[in-house]
């Protein structure tokens, strides 16, 4: 059977890979995603190809998680907005359709005590390098990933980085972060190329992939995480910085530009970790003062 989908798939995400603006693993990703787009439509002609496909495509995706639906219908919306510009179909299925709802979740945060012990077990300075990046300034692994040694602006105590969709930033350079890396530079000396390196190949930056696992195997050996998807992850680390840095100065515009986020609404999802004894005296307080010490029912 013909999928006359497939091979339109291929050349978008073969395409993105090429041009750079996706990662090996997240055009595995897409690929998964549109593999299945492209069995339910079949060998039906792409003139056929509309909202009823993506109605179909829903119902074979149903059972998935929400967040996972989430992800695919961005990849399915980015790919059908594609094919709509190259003209090969005429309109966009999914332009009047409405993304399913990604439930909001309270981000995952570390305590002083497990940063600590992270830091602890990681087993050397490079390993101490990662996790100030990402616990100290809030990085992300794929901008780990990016950094070069050029992107440290010692003489201004700065740090550039690329973030997603290529969007730069400056961040300070906490002084933990900067002697984490003065240590790792120490032992592995370099001026130029990338900043956090592959020990098979020091002309290469470290693999998103590595990176994800040195960190699983460290948070496993710090005693913080217990088991695969259970929220404690680098990310975990991001979140960590961001909720320290609002917890410190209340100001969410700053912490939006640390994180390099486009909109204030994806910040703001770090006001909900109000810290408990903060929540508790807020809440204390709001009884009124005659009430207070009364033998009554408040309730």
């Amino acid at each position: 059977m013909e999928l006359t989908l497939g091979p339109h798939a291929h050349e978008y995400v073969s395409g993105r890979r090429r041009r750079g603006e996706i990662s090996t693993a997240t055009s595995c990703q897409m690929r998964s995603v549109l593999g299945i787009l492209t069995e339910v439509h079949g060998n039906r002609p792409l003139t056929s190809f509309g909202c009823r496909t993506i109605e179909r495509w829903q119902e074979a995706t149903a059972h998935h998680k929400p967040s996972t639906r989430s992800s695919a219908w961005s990849i399915v919306r980015g790919f059908t907005g594609w094919l709509h510009d190259k003209n090969l179909i005429t309109t966009d299925p999914c332009a009047g359709l409405k993304a399913p709802r990604r439930p909001r979740t309270e981000p995952r945060a570390l305590d002083g005590g497990a940063v600590a012990e992270l830091l602890r077990v990681a087993p050397d300075a490079r390993a101490r390098a990662i996790v100030w990046l990402e616990v100290g300034l809030g990085l992300r692994r794929i901008e780990v990933h990016r950094l070069t040694v050029e992107d440290w602006l010692r003489r201004d105590g700065l740090l550039r980085v690329c973030g997603k969709g290529g969007h730069e930033r400056t961040v300070p350079m906490i002084s933990a972060a900067a002697a984490a890396l003065d240590a790792y530079l120490a032992e592995c000396p370099a001026t130029v190329g990338p900043m956090i390196r592959s020990t098979t190949d020091p002309s290469r930056a470290l693999s998103l992939s590595a990176l994800s696992h040195y960190m699983a195997v460290w948070m496993y050996a710090a005693g913080i995480k217990n088991a695969p998807r259970d929220g404690v992850n680098g990310h975990a680390l991001r979140h960590t910085a961001a909720s320290d840095v609002l917890d410190r100065c209340g100001d969410l515009r700053t912490v939006q530009e640390m994180l390099g986020h486009r909109s204030l609404q994806t910040t703001a999802v770090y006001l909900r970790r109000a810290g408990i004894g903060k929540m508790r005296d807020a809440m204390e307080r709001s009884y009124h003062p005659v009430v207070v010490g009364l033998d009554i029912d408040v309730a």
